[in-house]
């Protein structure tokens, strides 16, 4: 991964829940958005995220998603977000892309998603295009 720079903009700091049942997975995103100067907080299931936003003191602004994941999945769980609030930010990772993705409530195609690996330079345009 190298050393990264902080990138968040100047006088913000996102909050981002990042979501994945792979604890390495989680560990090294986690990682990554903290040296770019971003709030992390982790789930390692889309239950935990659920109970992690409910209790959260404030919103999070992205949640970045694995897609595959036991029980409640990523897609599901964007799904559920975004028919509770619909300007709530979400981007979905998977280190392949499942083949119904786009057609699920139509929200699939309207998220960006991150092929595992990615690059923090990656991740990083990927959370500034969703301005």
């Amino acid at each position: 991964m190298g050393r990264a720079e902080p990138r968040a903009e100047p006088g913000t700091q996102l909050a981002i829940l990042v979501v994945d049942d792979e604890p390495i997975v989680r560990l090294l995103c986690g990682r990554m958005l903290d040296l770019l100067g971003y709030a992390v907080t982790t789930a390692e299931s889309g239950a935990a995220a659920l109970h992690l936003i409910e209790q959260a003191a404030r919103p999070f602004d992205v949640v970045l998603t694995d897609v595959m994941m036991p029980g409640l999945d990523g897609m599901a769980l964007a799904e559920r977000l975004l028919r509770e609030n619909p300007s709530q930010r979400v981007v979905l990772m998977s280190g392949f892309l499942p083949p119904n993705l786009h057609s699920r409530a139509g929200y699939g195609a309207r998220l960006p998603f991150l092929g595992k690996p990615f690059t923090a330079d990656q991740l990083i345009e990927t959370l500034r295009s969703l301005r």
